[in-house]
């Protein structure tokens, strides 16, 4: 490999090596007997500054377990660390989630109230449809009219059977053409003399979103969902979302909110190193006004160059409700943290929905949720968004039955076995020397890329140690294709 040419290769980090702190997720109940919860550093990463990194090598390290927190990259030690944290992911192509239509139908009623006169009509159109189309009775016309509809749910029950019990045969008929030309109609089961008639209705999405026509026709104005992409250094300038973001902090996680002190003297600072900062290129990305998203606009990611760090806004009625900070990498999406305000609707839950459907219609493979955290109920629910992946080792597991089973029952040999098998894949010190001879290394008063050989005997010392670690946490291929800075 030849030597980098710096400052304008695209990688470069600088190692910190290892370090331990207080866990922010069991707060140290998970840490050694012998160790008080109050002061045991229990937690411990091995960590990366890394001022520039390429989309296409970050996507690597995420891949190899590692994260990042604004251009601080940082790899757990699950040998070690109290709680073992593994990165998630849900294949986009074909995700499916129970859930999912539970919190869609919250979004649209939220944006389009149901209305009581329109449920009044709508019983009168499954009556007239139960007589019409699904009952043949052999009676006379006059015992169909006291047919009552009763509504539980997505259930309404009628209760004809009970009348016509004893006294008459009664045939349901139901056609295919029947249920294509009333497809709320799922399906009919006769229960204790009733017929339940269970509504369905096949949807995606895009379905959801908010349609005026009904009720614009009785004078109710629908709330209007949209969403809008901004490189993260631009969102930044936007005041109402480090307002939201801050209120999010101190409602989950009881920070204090710098707004209610002096809310004209803000320092933003914190927030712009965690969700702002990014290693990649995205200062060229000059797009004042975001990128507005419309669903059937597939071809996005042809017309814009979306590599790297953004912010998804989620606009209810042009008022900021939620971001998603985001980071856009080859055939994968990376949910780098997101924040939204209280609401009725489940925000966080429907981010990962909506965001999933995003990568659908761009034909993104992959969808990443941070970490799953098996002891930590705040990181576990991760594993409920459907079957979805865990990295374990140097591969991934999949998070089904089984694997939750191992999960909750094994942990304990789970990581044994984990620890087993990177000992039997990780290269011996023999081949970690010699990668760690041909990287490009730039000493801080410096911008020459150097490599080993030419320090001097007592530098040679000093950095070997911090080469070669590196080179054991990242692999071969990710340390072969960086500048490390010192």
């Amino acid at each position: 490999m030849s030597d980098h040419a710096h400052p304008h290769h695209p990688n470069i980090v600088t190692p910190y090596g290892e370090s331990s702190s207080k866990c922010g997720y069991c707060n140290g109940a998970r840490a050694a007997p012998n160790s008080s919860p109050d002061s045991a550093k229990s937690s411990r990463t091995y960590g990366l500054l890394a001022p520039s990194l390429s989309p296409t090598l970050y996507k690597y390290l995420l891949d190899s377990g590692f994260r990042r927190s604004g251009t601080y990259i940082y790899l757990p030690n699950n040998k070690e660390t109290c709680c073992p944290q593994h990165c998630i992911r849900l294949g986009c192509e074909d995700w499916e989630w129970k859930g999912e239509r539970k919190v869609l139908n919250k979004v649209g009623r939220f944006c389009n109230p149901p209305l009581e006169s329109s449920e009044v009509d709508y019983r009168e159109e499954l009556i007239a449809y139960v007589r019409e189309n699904l009952l043949r009775l052999n009676v006379d016309e006059r015992m169909l009219r006291d047919i009552g509809i009763k509504k539980k749910g997505d259930v309404y029950t009628t209760s004809i059977l009970n009348t016509l019990k004893y006294k008459h045969k009664v045939s349901l008929e139901a056609s295919e053409d029947d249920f294509e030309n009333k497809d709320e109609v799922e399906s009919l089961e006769i229960v204790k003399g009733f017929i339940n008639i269970t509504l369905f209705r096949r949807f995606s999405v895009s379905s959801f979103l908010p349609s005026t026509t009904k009720n614009a026709a009785v004078g109710v104005k629908s709330k209007k969902i949209s969403y809008k992409l901004l490189p993260s250094h631009l969102s930044l300038h936007d005041p109402s979302v480090h307002r939201l973001y801050c209120e999010y902090q101190q409602k989950v996680h009881n920070d204090p909110n710098p707004y209610d002190d002096d809310p004209h003297n803000v320092d933003n600072s914190g927030f712009k190193r965690f969700l702002v900062d990014n290693p990649f290129s995205d200062e060229e990305k000059d797009l004042e006004n975001g990128i507005v998203l419309e669903f059937d606009d597939e071809n996005i990611l042809e017309s814009f160059d979306l590599l790297g760090c953004w912010h998804l806004h989620y606009l209810i009625d042009e008022e900021l409700v939620m971001v998603s900070v985001l980071d856009f990498l080859p055939d994968a999406l990376s949910s780098v943290y997101c924040f939204y305000a209280t609401h009725s609707i489940p925000l966080g839950r429907w981010s990962v929905i909506k965001e999933v459907e995003f990568c659908r219609r761009w034909r993104i493979e992959w969808y990443y949720l941070g970490y799953y955290i098996e002891s930590c109920p705040k990181m576990k629910y991760k594993g409920d968004y459907g079957v979805s992946w865990i990295r374990r080792g140097r591969g991934w597991m999949k998070l089904d039955a089984e694997g939750r089973r191992v999960m909750k029952e094994e942990e304990e040999s789970l990581w044994e076995e984990e620890k087993e098998e990177e000992e039997e894949e990780k290269f011996g010190p023999a081949r970690i020397s010699e990668v760690a001879n041909e990287i490009g290394i730039v000493l801080q008063s410096s911008t020459e890329v150097l490599k080993i050989q030419r320090l001097n005997a007592q530098g040679r010392q000093i950095v070997r140690p911090i080469l070669e670690e590196f080179v054991e946490k990242v692999g071969e291929e990710i340390a072969e294709n960086v500048v490390v800075k010192l």
